[in-house]
């Protein structure tokens, strides 16, 4: 189980806002994740760098998109085989956003 109920707490509050279209309301739990008193458990960490890359994406924040991809592949990059194709999308995310301009 998670050792950090508040930051799950975080994390799913997060989560249902992403869900319900209120990306800068997510944006702000998600990022309020790593700028607490808890320290950040690692099961929250590079997901949450992935979440934040793809809001500022949706939001039309490329470079605030592709700062986040860079962490979570940098976080990722060894992470085990199930968990590549994840790695690989947000490869491709900054890529795509490169291209843009």
């Amino acid at each position: 189980m998670y050792r950090n109920h508040n930051l799950f707490e975080r994390w799913l509050r997060a989560e249902v806002l992403e869900a319900l279209g209120r990306d800068e309301e997510a944006k702000l739990w998600y990022e309020s994740m790593g700028f607490t008193n808890m320290s950040p458990d690692p099961e929250f960490l590079a997901p949450r760098y992935l979440r934040l890359g793809k809001l500022y994406e949706r939001m039309g924040k490329p470079k605030e998109a592709e700062f986040n991809y860079a962490r979570f592949i940098d976080r990722w990059k060894e992470a085990d085989p199930e968990l590549q194709p994840h790695v690989e999308a947000a490869r491709r995310s900054m890529e795509a956003l490169s291209t843009d301009r």
